[in-house]
């Protein structure tokens, strides 16, 4: 495993100290088996970095409270800490990490910390490397996806796979899903138009989905049929033709790498071994959100929680992504599933005042499926938690778009202050308002750095270079910039490599060598693939990374689309377009360098080229409003925190299959954000939501705090 992976943290054991310290041992058989050859050992390094083991110790246990001091300090039997919002989890697990290696328990190279995200996993990187120095650095720290990544890497001939697989972004995997559907038969596959319906539109990625749900053993949905006209036998022949379209372009898609590494350590024995052996220390941050691949992957990795230090932290009010595919049950079967098992409850806040976990706890109470817990601070009272009712929505955005200036003007800062809604629907009317008073606001819609047009050309040609069956990363690449070859010489490529499996650059390159290509598209065409062949001899002969990408840039035309939005910024009689336009062209130049100044900092192509595609997000903070819904909010926090539109028929939502208690769990997340003042409001009439022309009454959430007490209510007209 590369020691760079970022990846969540496997908690804590306690230790006695009569004890002789654990000695890993490398098993005989992996220095026997060529699969282990080339995996890197890490025991040089764990053994070799100098550390003081008394200090990490002793800071690992500095500044905790009893009960947190417990979860750290506990012995060898799977532990579950169920940590409350606010309750220090961060520094509990990081803590645990620190004294089981400063107890010589294990040795560095011999912990693995899993979480969810990057910026956790960074995160936890960091305070580790300030605890313990840079002995942190032999430590598997990672996302899930990342370190099950490398592990089919580092065992991808075992895993049925090349080394140099690709992995598909969600546009990537959209492209793919189109190239088949279109290899598709009226009448056997496709329910064939009606006269009036010739113009409708598949949905492709609701296709994608159904497949995902196939893949991970949820099925197909009964409405499959919805949006994509395929038939029964069709949407079966879209999984397998989507399966085997990867087969062909060596590549894997996001949820193939946790089901191919799942599968890799369950039918492997040599290499579930040889892990088993090598993180004596599994640490899991967040497990309330892992799903059922992913508790086999730990299952198998940790021997069924018996062989390691085993720690899973979470807190079971806090599972709110059943829609992709978390399992609640994860967490409150815990105890069942590891019957040696030891539950710790970290329940004191450090974050929010009496007044908001009083509210919050009353409402999360409201659940039967929990293992139960209340959050309590030695800190102050506060403010009442605040309810207001609007008679309309613009009333709403008014008032409180007023409250935050009077905020701003008492010098608070504008990312002390957060407006979060249940659904992004009822956060549109406070852009404009915010712009209008000159309030800096940022939204958690839009796209993800890595999402943007020049940054999936960028990593689209360095994914060619490094694997050419990748056809979809030859269609973005071939497409950045005019070459005289359209999107019908496009799709007539992709369907001779599905027809010949043969990647689709090499089909062009031979195209080029026998003259079928017409001669106004031939020099531009034989140029690009010609291009992928330099840069591909680059990165052999060892050219730095940050020397091909610049090569790239020059070649797919980024620099010339700059200059040409800087031009028609300069002609654009309308001022604002025309700020528009250079803010437009300086934001494209902004992600290039931020791109190089990433690849700078990398010593592996692939590495790099991974974590493009595995990027959550671009982690840029302004000093601005933060507007966005309770999924997006979770694991932020706030001084001063607007809950919005707080309604019947929009907070729960209203589907068949809505799950009510998940719905009070989002709640309670969204109220523990709040650390100083939060205000929660509702509106009588909203403009953006179907009227009936009845009222609007406030949620069930808003009337148990109310008839409990523990609110201030306010009518605004």
């Amino acid at each position: 495993m590369a020691l760079d992976l970022v990846s969540n943290p496997f908690d804590h054991y306690d230790i006695d100290e009569s004890e002789a310290p654990f000695q890993p041992t490398i098993p005989d058989y992996a220095l026997e088996d060529d699969v282990f050859s080339e995996i890197e050992d890490h025991s040089a390094l764990g053994h070799a970095a100098v550390f003081n083991a008394d200090e990490s110790r002793t800071r690992a246990l500095t500044s905790l409270i009893e009960i947190q001091e417990a979860a750290v300090t506990h012995g060898e039997e799977p532990l579950l800490i169920l940590a409350g919002a606010g309750t220090g989890k961060t520094k509990s697990l990081t803590s645990r990490i620190g004294f089981l290696v400063g107890s010589q328990r294990v040795q560095p190279h011999q912990v693995l910390a899993v979480t969810f995200t990057r910026k956790a996993a960074q995160e936890m990187k960091h305070r580790l490397a300030n605890m313990m120095g840079p002995v942190a650095k032999a430590m598997d720290v990672g996302t899930f996806h990342a370190i099950s990544a490398r592990l089919l890497r580092d065992n991808a001939e075992r895993a049925g796979l090349e080394s140099n697989f690709s992995v598909l972004d969600a546009d990537d995997q959209k492209n793919v899903v189109k190239d088949c559907y279109a290899s598709l038969s009226y009448g056997e596959h496709i329910v064939p138009p009606d006269s009036g319906d010739s113009r409708r539109q598949v949905d492709y990625a609701f296709i994608l989905d159904c497949i995902e749900g196939k893949k991970t053993g949820r099925g197909f949905p009964q409405n499959f049929h919805r949006g994509t006209f395929l038939t029964p036998h069709g949407i079966e022949q879209m999984y397998h033709r989507y399966e085997r379209a990867k087969e062909r372009m060596n590549a894997v898609d996001y949820n193939d790498i946790l089901i191919k590494g799942r599968d890799l350590l369950r039918d492997d024995e040599a290499v579930r071994r040889y892990y088993q052996n090598l993180w004596r220390a599994v640490l899991v941050d967040e497990y309330q959100d892992t799903n059922d691949v992913q508790q086999e992957w730990l299952d198998l990795i940790t021997d069924n929680g018996q062989g390691c230090y085993y720690t899973c932290v979470g807190d079971d009010d806090q599972s709110v992504y059943s829609f992709r595919g978390a399992n609640i049950d994860n967490i409150l079967s815990f105890g069942n599933r590891y019957p040696n098992a030891r539950i710790i409850r970290l329940e004191q806040n450090f974050r929010s005042t009496r007044a908001i976990l009083n509210a919050a706890n009353h409402v999360i109470a409201g659940n039967e499926s929990r293992h139960g817990k209340a959050l309590f601070t030695e800190g102050a009272q506060g403010t009442p938690v605040l309810v207001h009712e609007f008679s309309e929505d613009r009333g709403e955005v008014s008032w409180i778009v007023d409250d935050i200036e009077r905020k701003l003007k008492k010098g608070i800062r504008p990312s002390q202050v957060a407006i979060i809604s249940r659904a992004s629907m009822e956060l549109n009317g406070f852009q404009p308002a915010l712009t209008m008073r000159r309030i800096p606001f940022t939204v958690t819609a839009g796209r993800k750095f890595n999402q943007t047009a020049e940054i999936k050309v960028l990593s689209a040609y360095l994914r060619l270079m490094l694997n050419r069956a990748d056809n979809a990363a030859f269609e973005y690449a071939i497409d950045a910039k005019p070459r005289g070859f359209g999107k019908e010489s496009l799709s007539k490529l992709s369907e001779t490599a599905r027809v010949t499996e043969l990647p689709m650059i090499d089909i062009l390159s031979n195209q080029i060598q026998t003259g079928a290509i017409r001669k106004a598209a031939l020099e531009k065409v034989k140029a690009f693939v010609d291009f992928i062949d330099e840069i591909g001899d680059d990165y052999r002969l060892g050219v730095p990374l940050d020397e091909v990408i610049q090569k790239v840039i020059s070649e797919c035309g980024i620099k010339e689309h700059v200059e040409e939005l800087r031009e028609k910024a300069e002609h654009q009689a309308d001022k604002r377009k025309g700020d528009q336009l250079r803010k437009q062209a300086t934001s494209i130049e902004e992600r290039v360098e931020q791109y190089l100044f990433v690849a700078k900092e990398q010593t592996n192509i692939q590495d790099f080229v991974d974590s493009m595609s595995l990027l959550e997000t671009d982690s840029s903070v302004d000093d601005a409003v933060w507007l966005g819904t309770i999924h997006a909010a979770k694991g932020l926090e706030f001084d001063y925190v607007y809950l919005v539109g707080w309604e019947e028929g929009i907070f729960p939502v209203v589907r068949p299959d809505t799950d009510l208690e998940e719905e009070r769990r989002l709640a309670y997340v969204a109220m523990t954000r709040a650390k100083l003042n939060l205000i929660i409001s509702y509106a009588k009439s909203r403009f953006n939501r179907s009227q009936d022309g009845s009222e609007r009454r406030p949620n069930v959430y808003i009337n148990d705090i109310v008839e409990a007490d523990l609110c201030t209510f306010r009518q605004f007209h």
